[in-house]
């Protein structure tokens, strides 16, 4: 499996300044006996993990981290292989969706760890002097204070910690300004009613009737980047409880209500955009990806996550480029999506103080600040918020982040994704005279839910 490596690996490494073992304790030698911490990054920033480890090492030069990016679409395979081979990395960057299916091989955060500083006194006579220390961890009712809650609520299970997160992801729309302009649309959305609005307002068709210029990519699941997510959205916007019940949300109390039933309601509203019959037509499977189509200049809207900002601008920068948050169904309660990473430590590490004790550096207020400057993604921390609101990229992906969900938690997330694929294409069927509309569309959610509950 090692071919399936992507080969960014770099292995910070300074000499451990000049001091040997003369003159010190056996104490003082097993704690600064050289370690090589292995840490397999995904989506973070590899050339600011390199500055955070070149600085760790100022002053436990006896620890070299080698960091190496595994592609997102690989991680699992090749972790599993490297367990097998006791082979595995000591740190790693798991997808929160994700955490249950990691969680037995991970190893829960210490309330301390035991390391030592290194450094070298000055003067005539200069000595290297290794001061072993106690480090404290942040503790539960610490993340709870300083973390923003959808963090605090999916890190720690069962009253341990698994990880920690460098920063947070969450959705806005994308707007290509210029197509606004053109459609006659003065103003941007900032409710679904005046999103619609600007959607049919931007849709063009040509003399056959096909879309030539989409509003927005809404109503399939294939060829949008994140449908699981925003049909997640405006369930949970429509108070349906799924960050409290999960799956089984959808289709509680369904067959007493059908025709009203929010769950229901919201894939109506979703699906209309790729029905031909709809107002709100701006979308269909003929389409290549969302989020090709709006760099292409051939959507109005895209609705997508503030790490896809980055690549987004570098590809078409003749979009005259706005983003925008959210529309709300209740101004008052903005909800957003929230996804992340966690940095955890494999529980067959060998060196677990090190690599917590590199976890606890990385994660401290100032250098998640420098992260997220650098990154232009939004804080995990409360106290950082207020300072990331002014910042014009970032801004509007921060409604809702306090109250923000995530609530699949299951072993599987891709197959909950392939689930509501086979859902939206089914749903897309034209009813059979036979069959009874609400009947149908019951037994659809009820199949999706079941499906998804068989990945959890």
């Amino acid at each position: 499996m090692k071919q399936l490596l992507v080969s960014i690996c770099i292995i910070v490494s300074f000499p451990l300044v000049g001091f040997g073992c003369k003159g010190m304790s056996k104490a003082q030698q097993a704690a600064i006996r050289p370690v090589t911490i292995t840490y397999w990054a995904v989506d973070e920033n590899i050339s600011l993990l390199q500055t955070f480890a070149a600085e760790y090492r100022q002053f436990r030069p006896y620890v070299q981290i080698s960091i190496r990016q595994v592609r997102a679409d690989q991680l699992n395979e090749l972790f599993v292989n490297a367990l097998a081979d006791d082979r595995a990395p000591d740190i790693i960057s798991v997808p929160i969706r994700e955490l249950p299916a990691y969680q037995s091989r991970l190893s829960p955060m210490p309330s301390t760890v035991r390391v030592a500083n290194v450094y070298t006194t000055g003067g005539l006579s200069s000595e290297t002097v290794v001061e072993p220390v106690v480090n404290a961890l942040p503790t539960t009712q610490t993340i709870a204070r300083t973390y923003i809650r959808p963090v605090e609520e999916r890190v720690i299970v069962g009253g341990r910690v698994y990880g920690l997160p460098l920063s947070v992801d969450t959705m806005a729309v994308f707007v290509n300004r210029s197509i606004l302009d053109a459609s006659g649309v003065p103003e941007l959305p900032d409710d679904w009613d005046t999103f619609t609005d600007a959607v049919k307002k931007t849709t063009r068709f040509n003399a056959a009737g096909n879309i030539v210029q989409s509003g927005v990519a809404l109503g399939t699941a294939n060829n949008i980047d994140n449908a699981f997510d925003i049909l997640s959205l405006l369930w949970i916007q429509n108070n349906l409880p799924l960050e409290r019940q999960g799956i089984a949300a959808l289709s509680a109390g369904l067959n007493r209500n059908v025709s009203t039933h929010p769950t229901l309601q919201t894939v109506r509203f979703f699906s209309d955009f790729a029905k031909i019959d709809r107002d709100v037509y701006s979308w269909n499977t003929s389409f290549s990806s969302a989020r090709d189509e709006f760099i292409r200049g051939r959507s109005a809207f895209y609705i997508g996550y503030a790490s896809e900002r980055a690549s987004i601008t570098a590809a078409a920068p003749q979009i005259s480029l706005e983003i925008i948050p959210l529309p709300q169904l209740d101004p008052t309660v903005p909800k957003n999506i929230i996804n992340f990473r966690i940095q955890s430590v494999v529980a067959k590490s060998q060196n677990q103080n090190e690599a917590w004790d590199f976890i606890r550096y990385i994660t401290q207020a100032q250098n998640i600040q420098r992260y997220t400057d650098t990154t232009i993604l939004p804080t995990p921390l409360r106290s950082q918020i207020g300072a990331q609101a002014e910042i014009i990229e970032l801004a509007p992906f921060l409604q809702g982040i306090l109250t923000a969900s995530n609530w699949y938690a299951g072993r599987d997330v891709n197959a909950a994704k392939n689930a509501l694929n086979v859902f939206l294409t089914a749903f897309a069927v034209p009813y059979n005279p036979d069959v009874e509309p609400n009947e149908r569309d019951a037994r659809l959610v009820d199949t999706f839910v079941r499906t998804v509950q068989q990945s959890q």
